[in-house]
């Protein structure tokens, strides 16, 4: 249940809270790329090798469709980063990239969903952005749900990179 109430409430900051205070967050860093359109945001987690390998070999399956593709672990969100105006252009950067892409896969393995990347959703979902939810994981949340019902109804679930790429196809 806790686990529930933490996803609500990021659910609810994407949708509501951050709108209304979204001309607060302006680039810092106007020559940034920021205003680039992209076919596909890729939401994913991005903190060890094998997330990030995952990540850039869906990526570069992606880009062999000719879409093109804003993955964030390429906008230098490391451990590097320690200052308060790192963590404001990344997360700038990062919103304007969402908000200027058509489409949005979500990499939602593990037992439970990457916070920013529940986030992410949220603020898509608020947006009215088609999102594709991209779950190779088999195990299960209690007996009947293989993910969270809010993720579940808010995205089109696809089980294998085959299953995405179709449903790309049909966008």
């Amino acid at each position: 249940m806790k686990i529930l109430s933490v996803f609500i409430l990021m659910i609810w900051v994407g949708i509501i809270i951050l709108p209304v205070y979204a001309n607060e967050y302006q680039s810092l860093d106007n020559n940034n790329g920021s205003n680039k359109t992209y076919d596909i945001y890729f939401a994913a987690p991005l903190f060890s090798e094998g997330e990030q390998d995952f990540n850039e070999k869906v990526k570069n399956y992606i880009i062999e469709c000719n879409l093109t593709v804003y993955l964030p672990q390429e906008n230098n969100d490391d451990e590097k980063v320690n200052t308060q105006s790192d963590k404001l252009k990344i997360f700038d950067k990062n919103v304007q990239a969402l908000d200027n892409s058509k489409i949005v896969i979500a990499v939602i393995d593990g037992a439970d969903i990457d916070s920013g990347t529940a986030w992410e959703i949220g603020h898509a979902y608020g947006k009215g952005k088609p999102i594709i939810a991209l779950v190779t994981d088999f195990r299960k949340q209690g007996d009947y749900e293989s993910i969270n019902l809010m993720i579940e109804e808010s995205t089109t679930v696809v089980h294998n990179i085959t299953s995405l790429l179709s449903e790309l196809e049909k966008l």
